[in-house]
């Protein structure tokens, strides 16, 4: 195991719980967080091929041009899942069923998830996704609240 990873892992209980009770800090300050949803363990890669440039996963999708414009052709592909089928995946994805990732997702203002299929950005207000679905429409001013509640502190553990 390369050195660098040996001395992030923290074998006494007593500098862990003092590391874990800053994490709030760490997350609430952070400018992003990355987030590998996927894969389910350590074992696989999450940084290998994305299905979203999989042709596979896209269809072609060509305009009607008004009269006049026979000259240019518009194509575009257009990626297959709709964000019903997002509703579905994202109960799946390994890391948001995971308790102590919560705090990870709760107060990081931004976050750039891996899904194993394609990236997706998440801030307070919206998720969107790699090819341009809006996931999560912006949020009404109570989960605004929500958010400025948790990020005042009121989750912070002590180490006694």
């Amino acid at each position: 195991m390369p050195l660098a990873i040996q001395d992030a892992i923290i074998d006494d209980p007593v500098p862990w719980l003092e590391d874990a009770s800053q994490m709030d800090q760490i997350y609430l300050h952070s400018l992003f967080t990355i987030s590998a949803l996927e894969p389910p363990s350590c074992k696989p890669r999450f940084l290998g091929k994305q299905r979203y440039g999989d042709p596979e996963w896209q269809r072609r999708f060509v305009a009607d041009l008004p009269p006049g414009h026979d000259e240019v052709l518009l194509e575009i592909f257009v990626v297959r899942p709709t964000i019903d089928a997002y509703d579905n995946m994202s109960k799946k994805w390994s890391l948001d069923k995971r308790g102590w990732c919560l705090q990870e997702s709760l107060l990081s203002s931004r976050r750039l998830c891996f899904t194993g299929d394609e990236m997706i950005w998440e801030c307070l207000c919206r998720k969107i996704c790699e090819c341009g679905h809006i996931l999560w429409r912006p949020q009404p001013l109570q989960f605004q609240q929500l958010a400025t509640f948790l990020k005042a502190g009121c989750l912070k553990a002590k180490v006694n």
